[in-house]
């Protein structure tokens, strides 16, 4: 089975329609994501901004956090992020050849932590 074709309106893609598709997931309620660098949502490794951002599921801004450079919590060309069964992040970075692992700190807020949620990454 497949699906998808390119937008028809490549400024406001409709249902089954992608640009450059470079993963997917499926959800614990068995939702597929398809992550499209095209048209950026959920968890986003921004390329082009070098932040990690973050939307709900109707694509609405919740919060970002990184920001240009080398140092730690900076990024140069994030490409790939991943998380581990203890909720830590991993976040790859081609332009510092380095992948970052972050932890969530004890008390924090569930809703701001880039979660497991989603399983069966290729």
């Amino acid at each position: 089975m497949d699906w998808g074709q390119p937008p028809v309106h490549p400024d406001n893609p409709g249902p089954y329609e992608f640009w450059s598709v470079h993963s997917i997931g499926i959800s614990r309620d068995r939702r597929l994501f398809v992550m499209d660098r095209e048209h950026s949502h959920i968890w986003v490794a921004d390329w082009t901004t070098n932040r990690l951002v973050k939307y709900d599921l109707n694509g609405r801004y919740i919060l970002d956090i990184g920001s240009p450079g080398p140092f730690p919590r900076q990024f140069d060309a994030v490409h790939q992020i991943h998380v581990d069964q203890e909720g830590s992040l991993y976040l790859s970075e081609i332009g510092n050849n380095r992948t970052q692992k972050f932890q969530p700190l004890p008390d924090a807020d569930p809703e701001t932590i880039v979660g497991p949620q989603v399983r069966g990454w290729p």
